[in-house]
């Protein structure tokens, strides 16, 4: 069998996982989509039979052929569907020697989504193809053993293989036995010493993405949940204010950067008590458990005379202040909104609850100006949150969503329709989005000037020379109707501002640079 040319595997990259349902081929889809759309011309090679990036792409129902358009710079290749039933060797003979050339005479980039797993049959065999990994993993215990467990098969085949850790669904959290971003250290807490990872396999690691979670990616939820993000978005200001106040606070504590830093986790913990000494307990018992996490004997008592005395006078000043208990008991009711597992209305007590943070933050942004911006935010959010309570507006929204024809004759969402505007820029569907941004504004207008009459809060109001700043509220609802419009389409390349966004970037990016992959045409 042909080796693989130098030239071919240099610009190749195999997305992995060590276990299934951790957003590997959503991954490797919207890295190839990212890829395209700055240039590179970009084949994604399916060899995962348990993934479907056709139905990922939303494609239109056609002849299943070996080399598809999907976008713009971007092939669809699927070499399987020419050999009829999985058939490795064969599917080897023919992406090493059969389409070698082409595929290195055409792309740039070339992304090869293999099945989950260690089986080398179905995946290892596949890997000197690659230049380099991406792994794909989960802030969970079994995400990282699994992850862990490829890896330590990996390097026995190929020991000088680098890996890229791509971190999904990021959330970053550490307890008594599990750091999220540290993979090799939790794999080998949990399997024997002889199969544990070495520091030479270690130093083959380099973790190159923290991304999010974010509903965009939620393939599950077919139509875009448009009151649910507007509530993700105030979840989302609501523990930031927190923070600000959690720093306002430090400030004047006499506390250094360095061990507040260690307290931050708790402090959210204990916006909502009114205890102090259940609050130094909850903090005391966290500083011990990352004490435990480091292998660090703990002392009896963790804190002088001196220190403790210092952290209750914060904690106190923190469970104290009124506008940390408005900001933990409407984050509290957010939460239990969003995530509880049974359907009850909370709209009232949101109503209610983020009204009294307006209220508060109306007087907050004349002693801190730090807080103006978040509070024009929250007032917006809350305002597009309100709007979309009416059926009428929902129903405005759901009505530039295109559609098509279902095999059973029901007009479903026509995602593809949908990402192809999106990928290639679509002059005519841009022109569409900004009309219904003109259309919705004068609606958006009237319940901001409303929110703020009913409420009493002009100081929660952007203004631009003592006018309301229309510029700066269109850019905001341009922003919240693109994110939304797009979310469930499991796509994040081409959301501006979400965080989710922001880190998939940089992670693509910092690919991008390490493998310089070429533009089409150079």
């Amino acid at each position: 069998m042909t080796a693989a040319s130098p030239s071919l595997v240099k610009k190749t990259i195999a997305v992995v996982s060590g276990k299934g349902g951790v957003g590997k081929t959503t991954t490797a889809a919207n890295l190839a989509l990212y890829y395209a759309k700055k240039g590179i011309k970009t084949a994604l090679i399916d060899l995962d039979p348990l993934s479907d990036i056709a139905v990922l792409f939303d494609l239109p129902d056609q002849k299943k052929t070996e080399r598809r358009p999907v976008f713009s710079n971007l092939d669809l290749i699927s070499p399987e569907e020419q050999l009829g039933k999985p058939n490795s060797p064969a599917l080897m003979q023919k992406l090493y020697s059969e389409m070698q050339e082409n595929l290195d005479k055409t792309y740039g980039c070339i992304l090869i989504d293999l099945p989950a797993g260690e089986s080398y049959e179905d995946n290892l065999m596949f890997l000197p193809l690659a230049g380099a990994l991406v792994l794909i993993t989960n802030p969970e215990p079994t995400a990282h053993v699994s992850a862990g467990g490829y890896l330590k098969k990996v390097f026995s085949f190929y020991p000088e293989k680098p890996c890229f850790i791509w971190h999904n669904k990021y959330v970053p959290y550490r307890s008594l036995t599990f750091s999220a971003s540290a993979l090799a250290e939790n794999y080998n807490r949990n399997v024997n010493e002889e199969i544990r990872l070495t520091k030479k396999e270690t130093g083959n690691l380099k973790d190159i993405a923290f991304v999010p979670p974010d509903p965009s990616l939620d393939l599950l939820k077919a139509e875009p949940a448009f009151q649910l993000n507007a509530k993700r978005n105030i979840l989302d200001l609501i523990s930031y204010l927190l923070q600000l106040c959690f720093d306002e606070f430090r400030s004047n504590s006499g506390i250094a950067e360095r061990t507040y830093e260690l307290l931050n986790t708790p402090l959210m913990d204990i916006s909502g008590e009114r205890d102090l000494e259940k609050a130094f307990k909850k903090v005391e018992n966290h500083i011990r458990n990352l004490m435990d996490f480091a292998a660090a004997p703990a002392p009896q008592n963790l804190f002088t005379d001196e220190e403790e005395e210092t952290i209750k006078n914060l904690l106190e000043k923190i469970i104290r202040d009124p506008m940390v208990s408005v900001l933990g008991k409407s984050r509290n009711i957010l939460e239990q909104d969003i995530y509880q597992e049974e359907s009850r209305d909370l709209s009232k007590l949101i109503d209610k609850a983020v009204s009294q943070v307006l209220l508060r933050l109306n007087r907050k942004v004349k002693e801190n100006t730090v807080f103006r911006s978040p509070a024009g935010l929250l007032l917006f959010h809350f305002s597009m949150y309100k709007l979309l309570q009416r059926d009428s507006v929902r129903e405005l929204l759901s009505a530039f969503l295109p559609t098509k024809t279902h095999k059973d004759g029901t007009k479903v969402r026509d995602r593809y329709a949908q990402l192809k505007a999106l990928t290639d820029r679509s002059k005519e569907y841009r022109a569409s989005f900004f009309a219904l941004v003109k259309q919705f504004y004068p609606i958006l207008e009237k319940q901001l000037i409303n929110t703020v009459k009913i409420l009493g809060i002009p100081n929660c109001l952007y203004l631009h020379e003592g006018k309301l700043n229309s510029k700066g509220y269109a850019k905001l609802l341009t922003t919240f109707l693109h994110d939304n419009l797009y979310s469930g389409l499991g796509i994040i390349v081409g959301f501006s501002y979400r965080s989710a966004a922001m880190a998939f970037k940089s992670g693509a990016d910092a690919l991008y640079t390490r493998l310089s992959f070429k533009r089409h045409g150079n």
